[in-house]
């Protein structure tokens, strides 16, 4: 069920986040039915059907005190799951890199091959610089997203763990399937929207 919730055919032309969120809903519904018929204590469920409908408050223009966004502090920063998927990409620049690129060598290659990935730079950036700005965020810091960090750790304990075992064209490889995720991703209707005006990063 959860399934068809997240793939099944659009029956309303919908901005993207709202179709997004509209789906959302309907998974948060069904994971609160699956639990009252698995025997979960009902106060559980609950919260799930909770959010569902707090959630759903919002294609109708009404906001849960719990979904108001807090009171940002100096420069808005980027939403987690564009850092996200930045992070992707300074992974696979790091791999070409790992495979026997210069660090120039492996940004330009991985700005020419993935175009989409320009969905995710604020205006200004070149991609190729924000590609190694990206890169060196994740193999250094600082990343303040703690998804983005998450990630980015992870992918360092991934090189601790196996880096020494693998040659260049695996690197190569798995560098290609990085930057491929992440441009699939920004190649998305969510990423595709206009450019943040901002400082570069």
């Amino acid at each position: 069920m959860l399934d068809s919730a997240f793939n099944s055919a659009s029956l309303q032309a919908l901005a993207p986040f709202e179709e997004l969120r509209g789906r959302y809903v309907l998974a948060l519904a069904i994971v609160g039915k699956f639990l009252r018929t698995t025997g979960a204590r009902k106060d559980i469920a609950d919260q799930f059907y909770a959010l569902s409908a707090a959630l759903n408050d919002l294609q109708r223009g009404i906001v849960h005190l719990m979904l108001a966004p807090k009171k940002p502090t100096g420069r808005l920063g980027d939403r987690s799951d564009i850092w996200r998927v930045r992070v992707n990409a300074g992974c696979g620049v790091e791999c070409l890199m790992r495979g026997g690129l210069s660090r120039n060598e492996a940004a330009k290659r991985a700005a020419r091959g993935f175009p989409a990935l320009k969905n995710l730079l604020r205006t200004g950036t070149p991609l190729k610089t924000a590609l190694l700005r990206w890169r060196d965020a994740v193999m250094r810091g600082p990343l303040n997203e703690v998804v983005a960090r998450a990630a980015a750790q992870e992918f360092r304990n991934f090189l601790e763990r196996v880096g020494h075992e693998l040659t260049r064209e695996q690197f190569t490889a798995i560098g290609e399937t990085y930057l491929k995720s992440a441009c699939d991703s920004a190649a998305t209707r969510l990423f595709a929207g206009p450019p943040t005006p901002a400082n570069p990063s």
